[in-house]
């Protein structure tokens, strides 16, 4: 019994890691002939790149100052959850989060809907502004 129990949660820790790391890569959409790629990499840095400027990564300029953006998953809810993360890149303080759902479709689709205001997280993928259906073009 103790056994079964064991291979049981081994076996829902493994399901769990494994689309935590399926997320990992870059996801590519294109949306009124603009488009837009999300990077999410293994040590947690997201990144977003549209209309030639990138936001994000482990440190980018705005505004003439220095920041970095994270990423964290919540997999044990439906929609997954996703926050990302601002950071002051001096400081390393928290200025900003944007709370945000996602949805595998299949291994190399995803659904995103983001709340930039952070107030709020999505509740489902209906909203149209602020939802991508991306596609994965880089693994990592």
């Amino acid at each position: 019994m103790k056994r079964g129990i064991s291979i049981l949660f081994f076996t829902i820790i493994f399901c769990l890691a494994s689309k935590a790391q399926s997320l990992i890569g870059s996801w590519k959409s294109i949306i009124n002939n603009e488009e837009i790629v999300f990077n999410f990499d293994s040590l947690g840095y997201a990144s977003m790149k549209a209309e030639g400027e990138t936001i994000g990564g482990e440190m980018f300029l705005m505004d003439g100052n220095k920041y970095y953006m994270k990423y964290s998953t919540n997999l044990s809810t439906k929609p997954y959850q996703l926050d990302l993360i601002l950071f002051d890149y001096q400081t390393k303080k928290e200025l900003r989060r944007m709370l945000a759902i996602f949805n595998f479709t299949d291994d190399s689709k995803l659904q995103i809907c983001l709340s930039t205001e952070g107030i709020s997280r999505p509740k489902d993928f209906k909203i149209k502004e602020d939802c991508f259906k991306l596609t994965k073009v880089i693994k990592h």
